[in-house]
């Protein structure tokens, strides 16, 4: 079972890959400071998030339309990866279904 880190430590990789992915540096910058802003948010480990947590992070967000959307997809994005590359058993990616 991997070691359970803290959600600032998966981020650097998490944005590593995001760049030897090709993606764009504007995707790159948003997604750095969305998780910036849910790392301020918990400062606990992975598998400490819950539905709970999520729902009430992005209640803090309301009113950034349509900037709350894509702190939703950056916020999946990244636990959806956590999950695949194995950095938690955790299923992180699950937590997000129906979080509008």
């Amino acid at each position: 079972m991997p070691r359970v880190q803290p959600l600032d430590e998966l981020i650097i990789p998490f944005l590593a890959d995001l760049a030897c992915a090709n993606c764009s540096h504007h995707t790159r910058y948003a997604y750095t400071t969305d998780l910036a802003q849910l790392c301020a948010f918990y400062q606990g480990s992975i598998t400490g998030i819950t539905r709970e947590m999520l729902r009430n992070f992005f209640v803090t967000h309301l009113h950034l339309n349509p900037a709350r959307d894509r702190k939703q997809a950056a916020v999946a994005c990244f636990l959806t990866w956590v999950y695949r590359n194995d950095r938690s058993s955790h299923p992180a990616g699950s937590l997000l279904d129906d979080q509008s």
